[in-house]
C-alpha cells in the first residue's frame, strides 16, 4: 500500500501523514476488527499554545462572566464594578476602589505570553491609570507587568513581585518612548514570564493601529522561589486619583494568553 506521496506506507511515513499537532491513539477491539482513534491538540516544538482569549463580545451587567476560551472569571473586588457591554470588558473604579482584578482559575501555566487591548474612557477623572496583566498568580503570590499613564499623557512600564501579598518592584520605572495616550486611546500591551531561577519578565506597550515594535520595552530576571510553579493568569487595574470623589472607567477590548 503506498501514502499520499506514492512512497510505501511504512511506519515512519504513515506517522507523516497526520499533523504534529495530533496525537493519535488506536485500539483494536477483541475478536473483531473495529479501529477508535482520538486525538488532542499538542503543541509542537518551538509553538505556542492558546490557553485563554476573549473579545467581549457579550453583556453581562455584573461581573465578567465566561471568556470566549479559558473559563470563568473571577473577580477580586466589587463585582458590580465589571460588567461587559459587548465591546469591552469595564472595570470601573473610585477613589473608594482604586484596584480591582479578574483571574481565570481554569487557565494554568508557568511560561506565558499574554496581549490585551485596552484604553482608559474618555469621561475619567484625572490621575494615574495603571493596566496589568497577571501571571503564576497562586494564593498570595503572583507577578504583575503595568502600563502606567500619567495625567500629562505619558507611559511608563512597571514589574512588580507579590510574594504573601506583600510588592516588590523588580525594575525602576522605564518611560516608552515617543508614547503619548489620553482617555479614549486604545493601546496594546504584551508580557511575556518565561523560565524559573531565574524567571524573565519582559513587557512592551504600543498604540492601536501601529505595529508591534520588535524589541521590548523592559526585561528584568527574578529569583524567587516562591513563583517557579505554574499558576492561573488574569488582569488588573489600578487608579490613583488626584483628589477623593474622582472615578476611572477602565476598557479592556481584547485578551489572549498563551503557553511558551
Amino acid at each position: 500500500m503506498f501514502g499520499l506521496s506514492g512512497q510505501p506506507k511504512t511506519r515512519s511515513n504513515w506517522l507523516r501523514l497526520f499533523s504534529p499537532l495530533m496525537i493519535v491513539s488506536c485500539a483494536l477491539a477483541i475478536g473483531s476488527f473495529s479501529v477508535a482513534m482520538a486525538y488532542r491538540p499538542v503543541a509542537a516544538a518551538g509553538l505556542p499554545v492558546s490557553l485563554a482569549s476573549d473579545d467581549f463580545n457579550r453583556n453581562v451587567s455584573s461581573g465578567w462572566g465566561h471568556a470566549d476560551k479559558g473559563g470563568s472569571y473571577q473577580v477580586d473586588g466589587n463585582v458590580a464594578s465589571f460588567q461587559v457591554d459587548g465591546h469591552g470588558g469595564i472595570v470601573s473604579l473610585t477613589s473608594a476602589q482604586r484596584v480591582a482584578e479578574a483571574m481565570l482559575p481554569s487557565v494554568s501555566a508557568r511560561d506565558t505570553d499574554m496581549r490585551t487591548r485596552v484604553q482608559v474612557a474618555k469621561n475619567s477623572s484625572v490621575g494615574v491609570y495603571g493596566v496589568w496583566t497577571v501571571a503564576r498568580h497562586s494564593q498570595n503570590n503572583e507577578y504583575r507587568a503595568g502600563t502606567l499613564i500619567f495625567p500629562d499623557g505619558t507611559v511608563f512600564v512597571n514589574i512588580r513581585r507579590v510574594e504573601n501579598n506583600s510588592r516588590t518592584r523588580l525594575v525602576s520605572l522605564a518611560v516608552v518612548p515617543g508614547m503619548h495616550v489620553v482617555p479614549g486611546e486604545w493601546l496594546w500591551m504584551r508580557t511575556q514570564v518565561t523560565g524559573a531561577h531565574p524567571t524573565t519578565i519582559r513587557v512592551k506597550v504600543w498604540a492601536d493601529g501601529t505595529d508591534e515594535p520588535s524589541g521590548w520595552v523592559t526585561t528584568v530576571t527574578d529569583t524567587s522561589t516562591a513563583l517557579l510553579r505554574p499558576g492561573t493568569a488574569g488582569i488588573r487595574a489600578s487608579f490613583r486619583p488626584q483628589k477623593s470623589g474622582q472615578h476611572a472607567t477602565v476598557v479592556f477590548g481584547e485578551l489572549a494568553v498563551s503557553s511558551t
